[in-house]
């Protein structure tokens, strides 16, 4: 339950419809940002062992080297 000072600072925030109040887009990109800049690193370290675990297999086929690999990755 809602008591009146919450329900105060969420009208002052947000206004009384917040759906159409440009505070709840501002708060929605916000939280999106701050989602992306902490998942950042999880996405790069995941990135990371993936390209490894490729190193490693294609290592398994034939001899690598630095050349080739870039050459095959793009």
């Amino acid at each position: 339950m809602i008591s009146g000072g919450q329900e105060e600072a969420r009208v002052a925030a947000l206004g009384a419809d917040p759906f159409t109040s440009p505070g709840t887009a501002v708060g929605a990109v916000a939280v999106i940002g701050v989602t992306a800049v902490l998942a950042l690193p999880a996405h790069l370290a995941q990135l990371i062992r993936l390209l490894v675990t490729y190193v490693e297999q294609r290592a398994h086929e034939a001899p690598v080297n630095t050349a080739g690999l870039a050459a095959e990755l793009g």
